[in-house]
């Protein structure tokens, strides 16, 4: 097996490393079109820059917050995954700044970085034009509303490192003497599981690719090399963890986050059984596809082509493993929320690259250039097409607002904002606020900090054994520390209260609030497009009409006897 395996046949046999030749020498007309893909990626995200912050990001923003505060993660706010997603909000908003345009201008960034890398992969695996069609297709289906495309999940950071730990470790694999890039394949793809545990299986997957091409039989292959090679890329992966395990424990928050991180993690991901997976699955499917129903038969066709028709025996190897483990990303817990399918889409876009230089193969055995290359690429994005217009109005000029409530329905994402600039304008930055509810966004908006750690009240009504101690330590937090507003969340999905229960919290709730705090502002959704807003005196008499609602509760002065 030669060292240029990974490369399309149509190309001829090149000394230098494939990454190379694809980076420093690529068809002109390929960077004229990749440069008009990201140019439409960026009009689309340009108008989608000012979409309100929902309750992941709101999350992220926060902590990234506290860290630019020199706040570790898990001392002054809680929560199940890894810091990699904080450092890199942390790390945008010192860049562009904390504001909800900032968050979304670092996304920006990273989803066009991601593009290219897409194009890089599937120029290496079927050729240009393959690479090509891949970076339109990851550009459409990332910016989907479908998959919740114009919010900043962990999910980006996990393909940026992900697709970065593959394209190094196929460089690896092709060049002789230099396996120093095992090591910083690992390197780069731990940082995906940092950013988010699922992205563990993309290291999975660089494990697995460097076992099948030992036992490919390719050159320079031995037993030495494949234990070198995979101890290397093993002591990659370790460093930045190792490194980060450290940086807690200097911060004196490992135990917290071993907690939440560890112990609270694995039982979240104990409670949907097996048996309801396919129940929750489908229907998800659903959603994730709408309006790209034929990219995605496309890829599916991808898949059938390199099982059954490739001509390269790497390819039909390495990207079924690699669409294995992209699978294996979106399941922990078996919630199949539509972002998670994020870290599916650089593998589907790839099999659509497949598919379209298929199709331009055949072709091109009776037809004349470019009609094959037309015809491939025009299928693709008719796909493509269909999709955006699905979704027109997200994606051509939506107002902000509208696109919030088009993707989350009557979630108080926008109403957020108004009550943290309501709190801001009435506080100190020193005071505390306490959000009765999982809407995090609040405190980032409003730059105070949280009177309790509990970012997030889920983990409080979930059925699991630290339910109510959490609920306790809750309440113990708030009332140690007296925050300045309380933010009482009426939305049944800030809660996800199990039906039919009478949790503690909620009996605390209704006898300290009242005799300690007093209504100040409502935010009312009547509709998606109605809010009603009272304030100060007006909110106090106010009866909430709708079936979601912000209530904003002020300290009573304390009585003078």
């Amino acid at each position: 097996m030669h060292s240029s395996a990974f490369l399309s046949p149509r190309k001829p046999v090149d000394k230098h490393p494939a990454l190379t030749v694809a980076v420093l020498a690529p068809g002109r007309a390929e960077w004229i079109i990749l440069s008009l893909i990201i140019l439409c990626v960026l009009f689309v995200r340009f108008h989608l820059l000012a979409v309100p912050l929902e309750r992941d990001e709101g999350e992220y923003a926060y902590m990234g917050q506290l860290l630019l505060r020199g706040i570790p993660p898990y001392l002054a706010a809680y929560n199940m995954k890894f810091p990699g997603a904080y450092l890199m909000y942390a790390a945008i908003m010192s860049v562009f700044g904390q504001s909800i345009e900032g968050i979304h201008l670092g996304l920006t960034l990273i989803n066009c970085c991601a593009i290219f890398m897409i194009y890089v992969l599937g120029k290496r695996l079927s050729g240009g034009f393959a690479g090509i069609v891949a970076a339109a297709t990851y550009s459409a289906l990332s910016l989907s509303p479908s998959v919740e495309g114009q919010a900043a999940h962990a999910t980006h950071f996990v393909v940026l490192a992900a697709m970065g730990g593959t394209l190094l470790l196929l460089s690896a694999l092709e060049k002789q003497g230099s396996n120093h890039l095992f090591f910083w394949a690992g390197f780069v793809s731990c940082l995906a599981y940092m950013m988010k545990q699922p992205g563990f299986f993309f290291v999975l997957s660089l494990v697995a690719l460097v076992i099948r091409w030992h036992f490919s039989g390719a050159i320079g292959t031995s037993w030495k090399s494949l234990a070198s090679r995979s101890a290397l890329l093993t002591l990659g992966a370790l460093v930045p963890l190792a490194a980060m395990l450290a940086w807690l424990g200097y911060a004196g928050v490992f135990n917290r986050f071993w907690f939440w991180s560890v112990q609270y993690a694995s039982e979240y991901v104990q409670q949907i059984p097996l048996s309801h997976a396919l129940d929750i699955f489908l229907p998800q499917v659903r959603r994730v596809v709408d309006g790209f129903y034929a990219v995605w038969l496309l890829s599916f066709l991808g898949l059938f082509i390199v099982l059954f028709q490739h001509p390269q025996k790497n390819v039909s190897r390495f990207v079924p493993l690699f669409t294995f483990f992209s699978f294996l990303s979106i399941c922990p817990g078996y919630y199949f929320r539509e972002h998670y399918f994020v870290t599916l889409l650089p593998i589907v876009a790839i099999l659509v690259g497949i598919s379209a230089q298929f199709f331009e193969t055949k072709l091109g055995s009776f037809l004349r250039p470019p009609i094959p290359s037309v015809i491939g690429a025009g299928v693709v994005m008719a796909g493509i097409v269909i999709g955006v217009v699905a979704h027109k109005d997200f994606s051509f000029g939506g107002e902000p607002i509208k696109i919030s409530r088009e993707i989350s329905g009557l979630n108080p994402f926008p109403e957020a904002v108004r009550v943290a600039q309501y709190i801001a304008s009435r506080s100190d930055p020193t005071d505390k606020i306490a959000v009765l509810g999982s809407e995090p966004e609040i405190y980032f908006y409003a730059g105070r900090m949280s009177a309790t750690g509990y970012i997030y009240t889920y983990s409080l009504m979930e059925d699991q054994s630290h339910a109510l101690a959490m609920q306790k330590e809750m309440i113990a937090e708030i009332e140690s520390a007296k925050p300045r507003f309380i933010v009482v969340v009426s939305t049944p999905a800030s809660w996800a209260q199990r039906p039919g229960s009478e949790e503690y919290i909620f009996r605390w709730m209704s006898a300290y609030i009242p005799a300690n705090y007093a209504s100040v502002g409502v935010a009312d959704i009547l509709s998606r497009q109605v809010t009603n807003y009272v304030w100060d005196e007006d909110a106090r008499r106010y009866e909430i009409k709708g079936n979601s609602a912000l209530r904003v509760f002020s300290r009573l002065p304390v009585s003078v006897h």
